[in-house]
């Protein structure tokens, strides 16, 4: 097993939240082509709120769409929000999405004869919930790997709150000195 990472997992797991709030941002670009008739579509993005609105203004009901889409967005942001001070909330994010990458295999599976369209996005989407999978577990190894020594645990909430600079770039501090311990060199 290889040992723990300090910086590996800090990154990875910024790197997902970071992905996460682009994922929110390109929803939101979609929505607005949509609306805007521009016949272009993002593919790193969250299929649910754009599909809600889609089909709720295919069936009249734009309103209850906007409504549905903005929930589903806002569940995101609370998941993003929070994973800045808990990696559970990760977890949840990159359950939902892989919820969303579900939804996707069954809008291809009823549509089969525009199967081939659906290859890209699929491959898109599952890269985007590899990230998110990817942050999450990162974010739980920081928790396991803080959790038992105090000082780390310091380091770790002032990381997530973002009130600490690069404390893993510091070299450790030696504490032991010539003949302490009965060592003498």
């Amino acid at each position: 097993m290889a040992a723990f990472n300090r910086t590996r997992s800090e990154g990875a797991y910024r790197t997902a939240r970071s992905f996460l709030l682009t994922l929110m941002i390109l929803t939101v670009v979609n929505i607005v082509t949509y609306f805007a008739d521009i016949d272009f579509e993002l593919l790193f993005s969250i299929d649910l709120p754009y599909l809600a609105v889609l089909l709720f203004d295919t069936f009249g009901n734009l309103p209850a769409g906007i409504a549905a889409g903005a929930g589903v967005l806002l569940v995101y942001l609370v998941c993003w929000h929070y994973s800045g001070k808990n990696h559970a909330w990760m977890i949840a994010a990159a359950a939902l999405y892989s919820a969303d990458v579900l939804v996707l295999v069954w809008m291809a599976f009823n549509s089969l004869e525009e199967l081939g369209y659906f290859v890209f996005p699929f491959i898109v989407h599952v890269v985007a919930a590899v990230y998110l999978i990817i942050g999450a577990i990162h974010g739980a190894k920081l928790k396991k790997n803080t959790s038992c020594d105090p000082a780390l645990a310091a380091q770790f909430a002032a990381w997530q709150t973002g009130q600490a600079g690069q404390f893993c770039q510091q070299p450790p501090q030696q504490t032991w000195q010539n003949g302490q311990n009965g060592i003498d060199r």
